[in-house]
């Protein structure tokens, strides 16, 4: 018995009034519907949705959304599991794949991208490849294709 009121404290100490009430009214409201109308379960069902609508809320400003096409750049959220990720774990065990291997370095120099000398600096693949483009115009030299 006591398990009985360590509850109704809890539920006292916690729900403010007006909660308290509209969870009263909901209860009595089922039991109406439930017994003399027979539409327990639609009542149940119709009660869910309300909950579900009423408890969205809105995304702060600069915070991502769950679903990559509503962000800027379609930027996905850490975690996400979309179709390249899966392809990539069952094709290469999770490994991530160096899409500028066979590309030129970007020193300038004519060696490939994989034995560069700069391919250790943590620099984005698209701004690396932007980079040797620029040097190459630059210093008017392009690698030759054997």
């Amino acid at each position: 018995m006591s398990l009985f009121w360590t509850t109704v404290d809890w539920i006292l100490d916690h729900l403010t009034p007006q909660t308290l009430l509209h969870v009263i009214l909901w209860l009595i409201g089922w039991f109406f519907v439930c017994y003399l109308l027979e539409f327990g379960v639609v009542y149940l069902m119709i009660t869910i949705i309300y909950l579900i609508f009423t408890n969205l809320g809105k995304r702060k400003k600069g915070e991502l959304s769950a679903y990559s096409m509503f962000n800027h750049n379609f930027e996905q959220i850490t975690g996400t599991f979309d179709g390249e990720f899966y392809d990539n774990m069952l094709r290469r065990g999770g490994s991530s794949i160096n899409k500028n291997i066979n590309g030129h370095c970007i020193c300038g120099s004519v060696k490939k991208y994989k034995k560069c000398c700069m391919k250790n600096h943590n620099i984005n693949v698209s701004y690396r490849r932007n980079e040797q483009l620029l040097f190459l115009k630059t210093n008017n030299r392009f690698p030759k294709k054997k």
